[in-house]
């Protein structure tokens, strides 16, 4: 290790940031020879634990004027401490005031540095996002996952793992503008893997205005037919082609589907009651009545109309709501 820079007497400076002197400056404060600070310095390391030397004696060089390199030791408070505490007489007393009152003043030092560093890092933190300012990127992580086919369960971890954090609630707000391009461009590939929209003339009708999505302008939504001064982006076209021609195609298709598997339950109901009451034998009425059964077997599928009509509503308005944010981003 290379001699420390010496500061002015009595010589306090930092070796591996913490306030040390070293042998060769005690000796010279205290009008001492070295070789003898040296031994008293060894023979404490000789009789001192370990775990009590080895933080406060480090043993290290310096080089002489005759170019000759020697050895010294640094020398940490506590080991200070001890050294000199045989050192007797009126001046080694105010020499060792001197000594301790430059340890402290490093040590204040210090801490003003540290707390310094630690403003700084303060000041350096990114706010972090809020639930309500984090809004579109939900809204375009729903929309992505429409578009996609995938949960948006499933989609938030590639956000998260694309800007390192463990949550989404970590998301700085400086970051927000990032996101939402990150989540746009996977929309954008998306995008470009749909089927292109029929011909015109093969095309159906458009949704009534009450089905046209919604449009994010100046702090507000309106419906798109009353802002003149809009311009259809290309992504934004893809999006609401499929809204308006493919998405109502496939909406007759599962609703046809859901339809017929009505009627097979319709069906299957009929028969088991059917067979319950041949089961039972003429004194099934004392048992239980047929209308409380058939209402039993009607709950289920009740539950699953609304839950077929609670579905096709979430898809509308994710529709929506992947327009809207297209049309917000001007793509």
């Amino acid at each position: 290790m290379s001699q420390a820079q010496v500061l002015t007497s009595p010589s306090v400076s930092l070796f591996n940031g913490r306030p040390a002197t070293t042998s060769l400056a005690v000796a010279e404060y205290f009008g001492k020879r070295h070789d003898h600070v040296m031994r008293s310095i060894r023979d404490l390391v000789d009789n001192c634990p370990e775990e009590f030397t080895a933080p406060n004696f480090g043993a290290s060089e310096y080089t002489d004027e005759t170019g000759r390199t020697l050895p010294m030791f640094i020398i940490y408070f506590d080991g200070f401490m001890l050294l000199v505490m045989g050192y007797t007489g009126k001046k080694a007393l105010q020499m060792k005031l001197a000594y301790i009152a430059a340890f402290n003043a490093m040590k204040e030092k210090l801490d003003k540095l540290a707390k310094e560093e630690r403003a700084a890092l303060s000041s350096d933190v990114k706010p972090l996002s809020t639930a309500a300012s984090r809004a579109p990127l939900r809204s375009l992580v729903h929309a992505w996952a429409q578009v996609s086919g995938v949960s948006h369960s499933a989609l938030w971890p590639q956000v998260r793992a694309h800007f390192q954090l463990s949550r989404i609630d970590d998301l700085p707000e400086s970051w927000l503008p990032d996101a939402l391009a990150f989540v746009q461009e996977k929309i954008d590939q998306c995008v470009k893997g749909l089927p292109n929209p029929a011909p015109a003339t093969e095309l159906p009708p458009a949704p009534a205005p009450e089905e046209r999505p919604l449009v994010y302008r100046d702090g507000k939504y309106y419906p798109m037919r009353r802002n003149q001064k809009h311009v259809v982006g290309p992504r934004e076209k893809a999006i609401v082609d499929f809204w308006s021609y493919e998405y109502p195609r496939k909406e007759a298709e599962l609703e046809e589907r859901f339809k017929k598997l009505m009627e097979g339950i319709d069906e299957a109901i009929g028969d088991t009651v059917h067979q319950a009451v041949a089961a039972i034998g003429r004194d099934a009425d004392t048992m239980f009545s047929i209308s409380c059964m058939l209402e039993g077997l009607y709950t289920a599928k009740d539950g699953a109309r609304e839950a077929f009509k609670e579905a096709l509503r979430l898809a509308r308005l994710h529709m929506r709501m992947a327009t809207s944010m297209a049309t917000a981003l001007n793509r």
